[in-house]
């Protein structure tokens, strides 16, 4: 496990990381590519259902934010939050309302929500308690029915195909944003719109929290590469390994940070994490020069936790 609890450290003998590319590209091209990819998930590579064993592990990167946010509002439990690209499952969702949120809107670029895999979360957490949980998941969803059970009992309301570069929401309606492993897959033009509009949505003294990772995400499955290895391709090259739905922008820690300072946030906590062979991993990387130009200590994290504020202009 990462220091935040992402699963990029324990390398497994997986598909071959080019091969993975190239089905990732077809599927993109492919009529019903998504749902063959779903299928593959579930019936080939068993990636779905998520596994959640050991469950602490597996949920800590998801309960920094509750953790901060607490901190940051007494009121937190009635503040209304923001989030988007929560996946199939709404894992961290569903964490978040048993840590006390009552409110909740998920936007994602696609409808992917699956009401088996989010039942198989809720069973999960509703057996096995986290500390920090104020109250368990009363019930599973109707397959028929799961959105607007979503809204009734656990009042996330999900939104998909959404734009988080444009919501429909009013200024200032949103006390919390939160993101937890997504913004390593959009585009750099892109992020600094959502930032932009994340600043728009929350309320004075507001709280963004991002958690990301900065790893090259084809090492999870791939022991040939460590958490750097991506850094070794030039843009063009990169491109051809960089297919929509599994899309890594390779931005580095500070480069988020000055994203979201130029959006107009105030960063209060800014926690790096690397492996602590960090060095030795990134000397076996022949760097392209575009990241042979950062310092040593801008390429060595792995992962980040940002929390800043929307201060009064």
């Amino acid at each position: 496990m990462s220091p935040f609890g992402l699963a990029d450290s324990a390398k497994v003998h997986g598909m071959d990381w080019r091969l993975k590319a190239a089905f990732f590209w077809g599927f993109n091209y492919i009529p019903m590519g998504a749902e063959l990819h779903y299928f593959a998930q579930r019936r080939i590579t068993k990636g779905l259902p998520r596994r959640l064993s050991p469950l602490a592990e597996v949920a800590n990167s998801y309960m920094l934010h509750p953790r901060v946010l607490k901190g940051a509002f007494p009121e937190f439990p009635k503040g209304h939050q923001l989030e988007f690209g929560a996946g199939r499952d709404l894992f961290g969702n569903l964490i978040t309302w048993c840590c006390g949120v009552d409110r909740q809107t998920v936007i994602d670029i696609d409808p992917l929500l699956k009401p088996e895999l989010i039942n198989h979360v809720i069973a999960t957490l509703k057996q096995n308690p986290l500390p920090g949980f104020e109250r368990e998941p009363p019930r599973k969803l109707s397959h028929r029915y799961f959105l607007r059970e979503l809204r009734e009992v656990y009042g996330i309301d999900y939104v998909a195909p959404g734009d988080a570069r444009d919501v429909d929401l009013p200024d200032g309606c949103v006390d919390m944003v939160i993101t937890t492993n997504t913004l390593e897959h959009i585009p750099p033009g892109d992020i600094a719109k959502i930032l932009k509009e994340c600043h728009r949505l929350l309320r004075v003294d507001g709280v963004l929290s991002q958690v990301i990772d900065y790893s090259d995400h084809y090492s999870h499955n791939d022991s040939k590469l460590n958490d750097y290895s991506f850094l070794a391709y030039s843009e063009r090259r990169w491109k051809r390994f960089n297919p929509p739905d599994h899309f890594q922008n390779r931005l580095r820690h500070a480069d988020y940070r000055r994203l979201i300072e130029e959006a107009g946030f105030s960063v209060e906590i800014d926690r790096p994490r690397q492996p602590t062979n960090a060095e030795e991993l990134l000397s076996q990387v022949q760097l392209d020069a575009k990241f042979a130009s950062y310092p040593l200590e801008e390429l060595l994290p792995t992962a980040g936790h940002f929390v800043a504020f929307k201060r009064a202009a």
